[in-house]
């Protein structure tokens, strides 16, 4: 989907995780994330273009021990200390206890 789009010059990045994600990769999400920065990156030729992400937003995933989205939050920030110009925005603060329920 990006292809059409290399070329055009562009300022950074802002990525946001589909919440399917959950549970998935859990312990190696932060190297496929990472391969995919880099590679966006090198397909555009400018550079440590910044990259901006949102953390996964808090919600009631389902799963049984109700660890998987904690996990990808771990693996998100594990992807901070992997790359250069690189940010997260937090959002664990963003939901209140009555918004769990609803995923947007």
């Amino acid at each position: 989907m990006l292809k059409p789009l290399i070329g055009y010059t562009i300022k950074g990045f802002i990525w946001y995780q589909g919440e399917s994600n959950v549970g998935v990769h859990r312990d190696n999400y932060a190297k496929h994330f990472s391969a995919m920065i880099n590679e966006w990156r090198k397909e555009w030729k400018q550079g440590c273009l910044p990259f901006y992400y949102v953390e996964i937003t808090p919600f009631k995933y389902g799963d049984a021990n109700k660890s998987d989205a904690a996990i990808l939050r771990e693996q998100q920030y594990k992807t901070l200390r992997l790359n250069k110009n690189v940010g997260i925005v937090g959002t664990n603060d963003c939901v209140t206890a009555k918004e769990l329920d609803q995923i947007h």
